[in-house]
C-alpha cells in the first residue's frame, strides 16, 4: 500500500539564507515521482574493452527490463577508432535527435563500463585497455552533451552509471536547473575499481553495474515497494561495500534527484498515458527492519543567522515538526560567531544535498545515534529511558534558560545542617 506523506511547509525569510536551506531541504526529502512519456537509454564500451565489460551490459540491459523500460542503444567504439570522443558524440546525437522530435519529459539513462583513469589535466578519461591506451575524456563527452542546452535536451533528466576507476571524479561541480542529470559513479574520486590484491580482484557477477541491476531488481520484485530512488539504491549499496569501494552518487545538474515509478504488469509502452506527478513515501524499499539504516551526520553553518531570530526559530519548527520517517533529524544547534546546526539523515537524502555551499559531511553512520545507550537511565529524560529511537528534546528560548548567578539557593530544610 502506498503512503503519501504531506510534509509540513516551513514559514520562513529570505534574509540569512533560512528561505533557500529550507528550500534545500524540502526538495532532498521530496518523495515525487515522476512519470515520464518517453524513455531513452545507451550503454558504451570499447571493443578492445579486457574487463569483461560486455557482461557489464547484459546487467544494464537486465536493469532497464525490471524496470519495464526499452532496451538501450549499444555503443561500441572500435579498437582502430582515432577519434573514439567523436564518435561518442554522433552515437549521443542520434538519439538526442529522436528525444527531440518527441514530446513531453524524457528520462534518458546511460551506462559505461570498463577502465579509466586520470589524465595529466587532472580530467576523468575512458580507455580500452593499457594495450589501447587512446582515451576519451569525460569533459568531451559525457558531460559536453548532458550538462549544456546545445543538444536540446531541456526536457530530459539524465541519470549516468560509469563503473570505472576514479569514477568519482565526475560527480564534481553542482549546477542548479530545472531538469536533473544524476551520476551514479562505482567508486570515489581517488579509488580503483579494478584492484591487483586477490581480495579486491573485479568480480564479474559483483561489479557495480550488476550490484545496482540486483538492488534495483530486488526493489521492484518487492509488492510494497511503489518507485525507484537511484539515490537510496547507491546508498544501500554503500552500506554493503568495503571501505575502499564506496560506491557514489551526486545530483550534478537539479533540485529533486529522480524517483522512477514501478510499473510491473505494464510495459512502458502500455502505461496510462494519465498518470502524472505523484508522491511516494521513501522508506517503502523493503528492507527488512532488523537492518541498521545508513546514514549520514552533518552540519549546516547559517552565517547571518542569530539564536533567538524569529526566522530561525521557524526554521528549527519546522524541521522538528517533520515526520520521523522521512528520515531527517535536527539533532543540536550550537552558536559561535554564528549559528551551526547538526543534523542526522538517511544517506540518500545528504546525497542530494552533498556539494551545496553550507553544508559539511561529518561522518557515515549505520543505525541511529547510541548516546542513549552510554548513560545511566535516570539522566535521560523520561520519553527517551524504554529501548527505541531518540526523541529531540524541546527547543527552548535562550532568554527563557536562567543564568546560574540569577538563581536563589535553595533553603535548608528543616533539621537540616547546612555544611560550610
Amino acid at each position: 500500500m502506498d503512503t503519501h506523506i504531506v510534509l509540513p511547509q516551513a514559514s520562513t525569510s529570505p534574509q540569512d539564507g533560512i528561505q533557500a536551506m529550507t528550500d534545500l531541504l524540502e526538495n532532498a526529502i521530496s518523495q515525487r515521482a515522476r512519470f515520464y512519456k518517453n524513455v531513452h537509454a545507451f550503454t558504451i564500451r570499447f571493443e578492445a574493452d579486457d574487463t569483461s565489460a560486455y557482461r557489464d551490459a547484459r546487467h544494464f540491459q537486465q536493469m532497464l527490463r525490471s524496470l519495464g523500460f526499452p532496451i538501450a542503444s549499444e555503443i561500441i567504439i572500435s579498437a582502430t577508432d582515432p577519434t573514439p570522443s567523436w564518435t561518442f558524440l554522433q552515437a549521443i546525437g542520434t538519439i538526442a535527435k529522436r528525444i527531440t522530435e518527441q514530446s513531453g519529459r524524457t528520462l534518458l539513462l546511460g551506462h559505461y563500463a570498463g577502465h579509466a583513469m586520470v589524465n595529466a589535466q587532472d580530467q576523468l578519461a575512458f580507455f580500452a585497455s593499457p594495450a589501447k591506451p587512446r582515451a576519451m575524456t569525460f569533459k568531451s563527452t559525457f558531460q559536453s552533451v548532458f550538462f549544456g542546452n546545445d543538444f536540446g535536451l531541456d526536457q530530459t533528466d539524465v541519470v549516468l552509471i560509469l563503473d570505472s576507476c576514479f569514477s568519482g571524479l565526475a560527480t564534481r561541480g553542482l549546477l542548479d536547473q530545472d531538469r536533473s542529470v544524476e551520476i551514479l559513479a562505482s567508486v570515489g574520486t581517488t579509488q580503483q575499481a579494478l584492484g591487483n590484491h586477490p581480495d579486491l580482484a573485479r568480480v564479474q557477477n559483483r561489479t557495480f553495474t550488476s550490484r545496482l541491476t540486483d538492488e534495483v531488481v530486488r526493489r521492484v520484485g518487492r509488492r510494497n515497494t511503489s518507485s525507484v530512488s537511484f539515490a537510496e539504491v547507491v546508498g544501500e549499496l554503500r552500506r554493503q561495500s568495503h571501505a575502499q569501494r564506496l560506491p557514489q552518487y551526486h545530483l550534478h545538474l537539479g533540485k529533486l534527484g529522480i524517483r522512477i515509478p514501478i510499473l510491473r504488469e505494464q510495459t512502458w509502452d502500455r502505461r496510462q498515458d494519465s498518470l502524472s506527478e505523484t508522491s511516494w513515501s521513501s522508506q517503502d524499499d523493503g528492507r527488512a527492519s532488523t537492518i541498521p539504516p545508513y546514514r549520514a551526520v552533518f552540519t549546516i553553518h547559517l552565517p547571518s543567522a542569530t539564536v533567538g531570530s524569529q526566522e530561525l526559530e521557524k526554521f528549527l519548527e519546522w524541521l522538528q515538526s517533520l515526520d520521523s520517517s522521512i528520515g531527517l533529524e535536527l539533532t543540536g544547534v550550537y552558536e559561535a560567531r554564528s549559528v551551526k546546526l547538526m543534523l542526522e539523515a538517511d544517506w540518500h537524502i545528504w546525497a542530494k544535498l552533498a556539494g551545496h555551499q553550507n553544508l559539511s559531511l561529518v561522518c557515515d553512520v549505520f543505525g541511529q545515534n547510541r548516546l542513549k545507550d552510554f548513560l545511566p537511565k535516570h539522566q535521560l529524560p523520561e520519553e527517551q529511558q524504554p529501548h527505541g529511537r531518540m526523541t529531540q528534546l524541546p527547543l527552548r528560548n535562550v532568554e527563557n534558560i536562567p543564568r546560574q548567578s540569577q538563581r536563589e539557593p535553595p533553603s535548608p530544610e528543616k533539621g537540616s545542617k547546612t555544611v560550610l
